[in-house]
């Protein structure tokens, strides 16, 4: 029995194979035409990030279309790593004559299915540039990323030269390491308020940002190793009539 509901589709950008753009990977079926309606259309990625399907065109689907119900509990990482060739079933693309314009890149959060995380989009300005605001204790950084050779400006001055503690650097470069992208991208950022070890940490945190809007599907990585997370820790308040935040004056008796 065939259905028309939500579909499993590979983003092209996150597959290294020559599967062409904007074609399904669905579990094989009896061959049949079913067209589907645009806008039931999603584009998984291979790991958690999810864009609307956006083209002028239809598809004709020659295999079994997924329920809803199977579509949060499927795996599209395994099915994203295979080749070509060992997709089962077969995709046609028709020109759809209603529209020839481009679907613009939005959804409506009132008709997406229940239980699937909203789309996450590449945001790159005019220059090329990913941003990212990073927080820790006072601390407040700005920070941007374009292609490069993994330079790291902080302030106008070489992180190097910026941070003179080793373990502070180390700090800085954590995102970059984890997705093995060190020499990948320059880094400018300014930072302001708060001492060496809360600007490092927010340095750190608007990195994880930024590289987060550069490819969203760096966020499945980034996320599960906290460095998302803005840590909201600042230090305790003196009170009045007490010596610090938490110590008292001696008592006496007498």
């Amino acid at each position: 029995m065939f259905r028309t509901c939500v579909l499993r589709l590979v983003k092209p950008s996150a597959v290294r194979t020559s599967l062409p753009v904007g074609y399904s990977i669905v579990r094989n079926a009896p061959v049949q035409n079913i067209p589907v309606p645009l806008t039931q259309l999603i584009l998984a990625s291979a790991h958690r990030g999810l864009r609307p399907f956006s083209s002028g065109n239809r598809f004709l689907l020659q295999q079994e279309v997924l329920h809803p119900s199977e579509f949060a509990t499927k795996s599209s990482r395994n099915i994203a790593s295979a080749a070509p060739s060992e997709i089962p079933g077969q995709v046609s693309k028709v020109e759809d004559d209603a529209s020839k314009s481009e679907t613009p890149n939005t959804f409506d959060p009132k008709t997406w299915p229940p239980g699937v995380p909203y789309p996450r989009f590449r945001v790159v300005d005019r220059y090329g540039r990913a941003y990212g605001t990073g927080k820790r204790k006072t601390a407040i950084a700005q920070v941007w990323i374009r292609e490069g050779s993994g330079n790291i400006m902080i302030n106008r001055k070489d992180y190097t030269q910026y941070f003179r503690d080793f373990q502070q650097r180390q700090r800085v470069t954590v995102p970059l390491v984890l997705l093995d992208k060190v020499e990948a991208f320059d880094v400018n950022c300014f930072v302001h308020g708060g001492g060496t070890t809360g600007q490092a940490e927010a340095i750190r945190h608007g990195l994880s940002k930024a590289l987060q809007n550069w490819d969203p599907e760096s966020r499945a990585i980034l996320r599960p190793a906290g460095l998302l997370i803005r840590d909201s820790r600042i230090v305790e308040r003196k009170k009045p009539g007490q010596k610090k935040a938490r110590k008292k004056f001696q008592w006496h008796k007498r």
